[in-house]
């Protein structure tokens, strides 16, 4: 349901975007559109006008047939003799300077886009130089910019009544088909989820079944084992509690990862990391004694999470780090706080991982040394766990190490 959410607005927001990309394209092409006809106009009504003009023209006569475009008649020496308007005729400024009318005299005309003092708005300005009996004048006409543009805002409504009419039926069509396309992946969510929760209570049900008979068999092997004298049966013994344990910690691990693949509901805790390291410690503290092992913790650092969590993760990487050492060999668990991170490290001084197995050491049941992890009690599951409870809660892992020289598992915890 969420993702159908999440891609019906996704794509909403990129129909939208492209909609508004459409009316803003149609707008500045047909702005440009408007302006270019209004460029073409005024050249073609200097040039008819120019070609009319004599001496007896009526320049009155020529406003009526102008419309809104402005004419006016300029001397060879800047006065103006007619206009159309009426403001700039008989005002006494000189028109030698205005771009339009420099250009005519060059006989280079161009079209210009200027500000007018005398009407207090902006024109697009189109002048020719014309030849007359006694010298020559010039005929130039301008259209107000404020004329152009009143033709986008007329066509404005008309553009904008188009895109909500497309956007509503994209809406539609959009919702649609989301629908239709999600629809079978909905079933099988559902059906994952039916099968999520069959599957946490099968591993409930059968941890709890295998438990039960596991115990029974480890008590009676202890039993056995105290009533018995042969050394020769004692052997066959300690296999059986052997394999017995591993099965309750193989167990124990699956039902561990099921959990932690059902997403369950976090509830976050203060957490000390160095009160967790030492509960740890306490917990693998024969494995530490019977190899030897000096370990150290440096640094603490407080955690929002839960409780079980932190404690498998940090268990699962002391226990590596103990099981994979070497006799007489080094743990250090470095605890560093930061502005918004916690790193924890656990550092050893073991048999290390070839670099071309560090990427797979968190698959499920994978080894390095089978043969090893297997006489040491290893499930394959240790890391898989601590991969999921990082990835629970956006944690970022890193693992540095080299054959021979030991191995650094960091966790990047985000505050």
């Amino acid at each position: 349901m969420k993702v159908k959410k999440q891609l019906f607005w996704f794509t909403t927001l990129i129909i939208f975007l492209g909609l508004v990309s459409l009316f803003a394209v149609s707008v500045y092409f047909n702005h440009a559109n408007n302006h270019s006809i209004a460029r073409n106009n005024v050249i073609e009504t200097t040039r008819i006008v120019a070609n009319l003009y004599n001496e007896d023209s009526d320049i009155d006569l020529l406003a009526l047939s102008a419309n809104s475009t402005r004419i006016t008649i300029i001397a060879a020496d800047g006065r103006v003799l007619a206009e159309t308007s009426q403001l700039d005729y008989g005002t006494g400024a000189n028109h030698l300077t205005r771009p339009e009318i420099m250009t005519a005299a060059a006989g280079v005309s161009e079209v210009h886009l200027r500000f007018s003092d005398s009407l207090r708005t902006n024109f697009i300005y189109y002048a020719l130089r014309v030849d007359t009996s006694d010298g020559y004048i010039f005929v130039r006409t301008a259209i107000p910019v404020a004329n152009v543009n009143a033709y986008l805002m007329q066509s404005l409504p008309l553009f904008l009544g188009i895109i909500l009419v497309v956007a509503l039926l994209c809406f539609v069509v959009n919702r649609t088909l989301i629908n239709r396309i999600t629809c079978p992946f909905d079933s099988i969510i559902n059906e994952n989820r039916i099968n999520a929760k069959r599957r946490e209570e099968f591993f409930a049900n059968a941890s709890h079944e295998l438990k039960t008979p596991l115990t029974a068999i480890k008590g009676f092997t202890e039993l056995t084992a105290i009533n018995n004298k042969d050394e020769n049966i004692r052997k066959y013994i300690n296999s059986i509690t052997r394999e017995t344990e591993r099965m309750m910690s193989l167990i124990g691990d699956m039902l561990a990862l099921s959990e932690l693949e059902s997403t369950p509901k976090i509830n976050p805790a203060k957490i000390s990391l160095a009160a967790v390291v030492g509960e740890v410690r306490d917990t693998v503290s024969t494995g530490i004694s019977e190899k030897n092992i000096a370990f150290s913790t440096t640094g603490d650092g407080v955690i929002m999470a839960e409780q079980g969590h932190i404690y498998e993760l940090v268990k699962n990487l002391i226990e590596n780090a103990v099981r994979y050492n070497v006799d007489g060999g080094k743990i250090l668990v470095s605890i560093k706080s930061e502005r918004k991170f916690i790193h924890l490290s656990v550092a050893d001084t073991g048999i290390g991982i070839p670099a071309e197995e560090q990427e797979r050491i968190f698959e499920r049941f994978y080894r390095v040394e089978k043969s090893r992890s297997q006489q040491s009690g290893g499930t394959g599951l240790g890391l898989a766990i601590v991969k999921h409870i990082c990835a629970l809660y956006g944690w970022k892992l890193r693992v540095e190490s080299k054959v021979g020289d030991g191995t650094e598992v960091t966790v990047e915890m985000g505050l």
